[in-house]
């Protein structure tokens, strides 16, 4: 069965492999290359660099609108387009120039968490029910029928990395079948999604980073997990950005003000608006990650009265 991939990032890669090798992969479309860090160097997405280390060809088009991807692509007379966290709206025409049109790997629980982001808003909502949805993609955004679900827990102790390695582990499986099932000339009984809406999962902002203590305890602790570890949730302290890349809810609820910083048997507890945010793992700004006990040896030392704002 012939394929052609399209995939940007980490979370595209184990779809990627699994369609070089249960498959024959034609092409794989990707994003074009990005400034990134500090000095802003031009960097090839994951999938590119993969791919192209495969030898295989790689197209990184601005605009997928563009009447040479369609030429590309039907040159290959693909059975299957499959796609995984690519970052763009595939238009109409592409996905039907494929023999069995084209699929998605999602992972959340469609409909709800529609959009770019729907690992990361699951975890910052505090859903303790997640899962992966492979759906026949058609011109809505991730509201295609559904060929296969499955869910899977959400603990409260998950972060990205993990919860994104479940994900992975589930939706691997669920491909395997579909391409298995297809190239045996096999069909699935897709059904339709409900007509609920669910949460638009939106592309993450580095607003959505910086903590608040106005907010309450469990939305901090599940907005940490959510940005651990690669981003990381802030909050100031002396003007510098402190990453927060551990945080537990606890039962203190004793007075203070918004931020204070209480120390306990060499543990951090933040006040947030309705109780203490307990601390585990910090990275001060152009810094290591440290514990706790060396946040409090190494910055807090004697201070009266500190805070994180």
């Amino acid at each position: 069965m012939k394929t052609i991939f399209f995939g940007s990032s980490n979370f595209s890669l184990p779809f990627f492999e699994l369609c070089k090798e249960k498959t024959e992969l034609m092409l794989v479309i990707s994003t074009e290359d990005k400034p990134k860090g500090r000095g802003q160097k031009i960097i090839s997405n994951p999938v590119k660099c993969v791919a192209q280390g495969n030898g295989l060809t790689v197209l990184t088009p601005i605009r997928l609108s563009d009447p040479f991807v369609l030429q590309e692509i039907k040159k290959y007379s693909p059975d299957l387009i499959v796609t995984a966290s690519y970052g763009k709206l595939i238009p109409e025409i592409l996905m039907q120039s494929a023999r069995f049109g084209a699929i998605n790997v999602h992972p959340s629980l469609l409909p709800k968490y529609r959009g770019a982001e729907p690992l990361f808003w699951q975890i910052a909502m505090g859903e303790r029910v997640g899962g992966v949805t492979i759906f026949q993609m058609s011109k809505g955004l991730d509201d295609g029928d559904i060929l296969l679900q499955q869910s899977l827990p959400i603990n409260e102790t998950d972060n990205y990395e993990f919860f994104e390695s479940q994900c992975i582990r589930v939706g691997m499986n669920m491909l395997k079948d579909i391409l298995e099932k297809l190239s045996k000339g096999d069909r699935f009984i897709a059904k339709k999604q409900n007509g609920d809406p669910g949460m638009y999962a939106r592309k993450i902002t580095e607003q959505d980073e910086r903590i608040y203590w106005s907010k309450p305890m469990n939305q901090i602790v599940n907005q940490v997990r959510a940005f651990s570890p690669h981003i990381g949730a802030y909050a100031m302290y002396k003007g510098k950005r402190i990453k927060i890349l551990d945080a537990k809810v606890t039962n203190l609820r004793n007075p203070g003000d918004l931020g204070s910083i209480m120390i306990q048997g060499k543990k951090i507890f933040v006040r947030a608006s309705d109780a203490y945010v307990k601390l585990e793992s910090l990275k001060p700004e152009g810094k290591n990650l440290i514990k706790s006990e060396d946040f409090i040896n190494g910055y807090l030392g004697k201070e009266s009265n500190p805070r994180l704002d």
